[in-house]
């Protein structure tokens, strides 16, 4: 089993450029180990993003393997020297951003990205399963276990 995630087209650049190699998220897979595979699902969020006339937004563009899921502190902001800065530079956000994110639960998750596959063809959602078995309808707000059907 592995994951399907849906991330912004900004931020979907950045891992493809490899300027991203951490994705932060509020919860982290409890069921799966590392390293898995993470099927990277654009959203339409902002922008209609098609590279060489290939509609990107609303399709899974590729794959990365995910090395590690390391939990980040994010204190409060009189003491955000004491974070660790590495999570920053590589998640692509600002400390108010991962503050924000970060709401009342004071930590997040860093999904440390390895190897992004960029496809030349995407994929539809529904060409992946649930942990049901069923094919995607739509895709997960954030992740959710994903299967590969072909």
């Amino acid at each position: 089993m592995n994951i399907l995630m849906s991330i912004k087209p900004e931020w979907c650049k950045k891992i493809i450029y490899g300027e991203k190699t951490i994705e932060v998220r509020k919860t982290k897979p409890e069921l799966i180990t590392t390293p898995f595979t993470v099927y990277v699902y654009a959203t339409f969020g902002g922008e209609n993003w098609a590279v060489y006339g290939k509609q990107k937004s609303g399709f899974v563009i590729g794959a990365f393997t995910c090395e590690r899921v390391e939990r980040y502190d994010i204190p409060y902001p009189a003491y955000q020297k004491e974070m660790d800065q590495g999570l920053k530079e590589k998640s692509c956000l600002t400390y108010m951003q991962l503050h924000r994110y970060a709401d009342q639960q004071g930590y997040v998750y860093g999904w440390h990205i390895r190897d992004f596959e960029n496809w030349e063809t995407p994929l539809n959602v529904s060409e992946f399963l649930n942990s049901n078995g069923n094919p995607f309808k739509r895709p997960p707000q954030s992740w959710a276990y994903a299967i590969k059907r072909r």
